[in-house]
């Protein structure tokens, strides 16, 4: 027996409706118990009727029937009193969904990315109440509909759930069905906050200027609303109350001394709260003080950043995609200082998402900070970042850019069904959204309008962007930027010197050079130098996860003997003419040498993710300014993918990438650069201060020996880069440069590929350290285990010693173990 005024969420009545319900196939043949918030596959997984763990070797084959059938989901409960303005609210039903209350259909939905609110009234009940949803196969729904042109699988673009689950190239197929999301019963009978919209509108010497506008429901007959501002600290530094008898107010706040929000690694990440108190119901309501920009300064003739631009067309993918006759910078400004950013792309944690746990999500944040990340850039194929999410991302000072959620097709944009549901996913996002000081900008889509520009009258996804979103951001979120996609800007939108860039969308150019058996990579890295570009918000790199996380999906055997298993746990994309695996391959074995047998390759698959990250965070540090921030794609794995994208797995165990990324992400990242047969030390500092540091080059002859230079002095200035001549290394020879002082870093300069062979390396593996020493160089060593390391995939020079501090990553005692390759024979 449920009583609503017993029940409260944020102070309005309720009836909480998760919980256990009663399911069943369409057809009967399947009865089975259901938690709600759940979905078909998770309860079948309960009822063992699927596997119970979907991700152990090809189990997740046993899943795929789900998705034609339809499922009936059902549940009784009881009202005690019956109250007015009742609403059935679901935050997500997954997707085609009939909703029956006392065998009165209340409401057909068709769009998983929205919260549903149902009046129900004249329909509740008080006493017994029946509640039924039927889910119709979304596969069977789509049926018969034209072909569009698309990526990966084409009767996604016709339905309004998470399309990354209909199978990509780093996640398998699970389409699924059911109430994702909490569920209840409001009562809006009574005076109440229907939502609240804070931005920061002046930041000055006498304060910031707060505009805060407010909604309200059941305002007819007037009432007292009380309103307070507090800081980080509960100080209390607004209080006014009010008589309201309209729907909306606007307050302005004066904010004497306010505490501005920074991104991470630029300053603390205070937030104020809003509480606003009408009758029982109280609301509190976070916000951070902060003013953002993007800087699109165009570039001179006759300058550096023109002629840069200039020789960028000139390449492969900028012919193919830069028609640009002007070009001009894109950094992000925040509280009016330049934000050199350094960022990854965000998924869902979860290829279901009744299985998203905010533990999960924090877990995936946490590590993505520690590794130093400032910006993740939530991908228009998943779902909207949750409320957790965002409210970590406020946190922990993370900036976030969200794409609405199209991706990688030609949608039905020109029928109006799809239309209204845009707007209607548009204004439930805005609403959500757009108090977190967190988001910077929002993206119309992801790479639909790649051959797009502002002065073509129509291109795939216009209408979309510009018809139907902006009108809605505009009225809803009129201080935040709206890009109409992602990549966006310039001609074409793809384009690499004006705007953002994906340079995913040039992929092709690298996969082409592995193709190529006569192609030995050896200028691989002035290659990645063809890939610069002002902003890149997709910056794709590979390698293999470690063994930890290879163990928990297939068999030991498999992991360094079997292809079919590592091609099922990777995906691929069928436009491709090999699979992303065999590219992996392809990539190590150009690079590091032909595999000696299974453990040998799996090394190497996983060191060529370090390696992509160090050349593309060297690159971009080197042209800093010029280039204003790197987002890789991508953060973190949708399921436990083998050989994938991400800098960290599944279970948020970090890959080779991740800890190349920690050191890029620096304040001070050291690199060698070679033009024109001239050799110089880079390095580039992203603080706000300027750095004093001590370098020592040290050369090695192709042997192994090593020669110390002398160590020289050198000032790095804020925001600033350093170059220093240095001495190219002999033929087949190469450097090592070590920073230190108020910074440190090492840098590795070598002319060709890097053939790695076994090294042998001392260890001493204590409780919570490694103790390490090497005779000779060590290119890379390898810590595995299910452990975080506090640095991991390093060099060691001959003689050196290195301690290296481990905490677990998980509740158990990792098992550590060491190994080195160099690159000397």
């Amino acid at each position: 027996m449920t009583d609503p005024e017993k029940t409260r969420k944020n102070g309005t009545p309720m009836i909480d409706l998760c919980g256990q319900w009663k399911a069943s196939s369409a057809d009967g043949r399947y009865q089975f118990s259901a938690t709600v918030p759940g979905c078909v596959h998770t309860d079948l997984m309960a009822a063992d009727v699927l596997p119970k763990d979907l991700y152990w070797r090809d189990n997740a084959d046993k899943a795929q029937w789900i998705e034609r059938e339809d499922w009936i989901y059902r549940r009784s409960f009881f009202v005690e009193r019956l109250r007015k303005n009742a609403v059935l609210v679901f935050e997500s039903l997954d997707t085609y969904c009939t909703v029956k209350l006392n065998g009165t259909a209340v409401a057909e939905c068709d769009d998983m990315f929205i919260e549903q609110r149902i009046p129900v009234d004249g329909v509740l009940k008080e006493g017994e109440n029946e509640l039924e949803l039927v889910f119709e196969s979304p596969i069977r729904r789509t049926e018969g509909r034209a072909e569009r042109p698309h990526a990966f699988t084409g009767e996604r673009l016709y339905t309004r759930r998470m399309q990354c689950s209909y199978g990509w190239d780093w996640t398998m197929r699970f389409v699924t069905m059911g109430i994702e999301l909490p569920c209840r019963i409001e009562f809006e009978d009574e005076p109440f906050l229907k939502d609240a919209y804070l931005y920061t509108r002046a930041v000055d010497d006498f304060g910031a200027e707060v505009v805060c506008d407010l909604k309200f429901g059941c305002f007819e007959e007037g009432f007292t609303a009380i309103l307070s501002v507090s800081d980080e600290t509960g100080k209390e530094v607004v209080r006014r109350e009010k008589y309201v008898r309209e729907a909306t107010r606007r307050e302005i706040l004066d904010i004497p001394a306010p505490h501005l929000w920074w991104p991470r690694g630029y300053g603390e990440q205070p937030l104020y709260t809003l509480t606003v108190t009408v009758g029982a119901q109280v609301k509190h309501i976070p916000f951070g003080i902060r003013t953002v920009r993007i800087l699109e300064r165009i570039d001179e003739e006759g300058s550096e950043e023109r002629a840069l631009s200039l020789k960028l067309q000139k390449t492969a993918s900028g012919q193919a995609y830069d028609f640009n006759e002007v070009s001009s910078s894109f950094t992000l400004l925040v509280n009016g200082v330049r934000i050199f950013v350094r960022g990854a792309n965000w998924v869902p944690v979860e290829p279901i998402l009744s299985e998203v746990r905010d533990e999960k999500e924090t877990l995936h944040l946490n590590r993505a900070a520690e590794a130093g990340v400032n910006m993740l850039r939530v991908w228009g194929g998943g779902v909207f970042g949750t409320e957790h999410f965002y409210r970590e991302c406020d946190r922990l000072g993370i900036l976030v850019t969200q794409d609405f959620l199209m991706a990688c097709g030609e949608y039905p944009e020109e029928e109006a069904w799809f239309q209204e549901a845009l707007r209607k996913e548009a204004e439930y996002a805005a609403k959500a959204l757009r108090n977190h000081p967190c988001l910077v900008w929002w993206s119309g889509d992801n790479e639909n309008a790649v051959r797009g520009n502002d002065t073509l009258p129509t291109y795939r996804g216009r209408t979309s962007a510009l018809d139907v979103i902006a009108p809605v951001l505009n009225r809803l979120d009129p201080s935040r930027r709206f890009l109409p996609s992602s990549p966006y800007g310039g001609d074409r939108y793809a384009s690499k010197t004006v705007g953002t860039t994906h340079n995913t969308q040039f992929i092709k150019f690298l996969l082409s050079c592995l193709e190529d058996s006569s192609d030995t990579l050896s200028d691989y890295r002035e290659r990645y130098e063809k890939l610069l570009a002002r902003f890149i918000a997709e910056e794709p790199v590979f390698g293999a996860a470690s063994t930890d996380l290879l163990r928990k999906s297939m068999t030991e055997t498999e992991i360094y003997g079997d292809d079919a298993m590592w091609e099922y746990h990777t995906q691929s994309n069928p436009n491709l003419n090999h699979t992303l695996f065999q590219y992996q391959c392809m990539a190590a074995k150009k690079l590091f040498g032909t595999f000696q047998n299974g453990a040998d390759r799996l090394f190497k698959m996983q060191f060529l993710q370090a390696e992509m990250v160090r050349l593309s965070l060297e690159q971009a540090r080197r042209h800093l300014w010029y280039n204003s921030g790197v987002v890789f794609w991508m953060m973190e794995d949708c399921w436990p993918a083998a050989a994938g994208w991400a800098l960290q797995d599944y279970y948020a165990l970090p890959k080779s990438g991740w800890y190349a990324f920690r050191r890029g992400a620096s304040d001070v990242l050291a690199s060698f650069e070679m033009k024109e047969g001239q050799c110089a030390l880079v390095l580039s500092n992203v603080s706000l201060t300027d750095k004093n540091v001590m370098v020592t080059v040290h050369r090695f002859s192709p042997d192994g020996a090593m020669q110390d230079e002398k160590a020289i002095n050198a000032v790095i200035p804020a925001e600033g880069v350093t170059r220093l001549p240095v001495e190219a290394p002999k033929k087949d020879g190469w450097l090592v440069a070590d920073v230190s002082g108020e910074a440190s870093d090492r840098a590795f300069y070598n002319d060709g590929t890097l053939p790695l062979f076994r090294a042998e390396i001392e260890a001493e593996i204590k409780a919570e350290e490694v103790r390490l020493r090497a005779a000779s160089y060590v290119h890379a060593v390898r810590l595995e285990g299910d452990a975080i390391f506090e640095d991991n995939w390093f060099s060691l020079l001959p003689g050196e010693e290195k301690t290296v501090q481990f905490r677990p990553a998980g509740t158990e005692v990792p098992v550590v173990t060491v190994e080195g390759m160099s690159i000397i024979p």
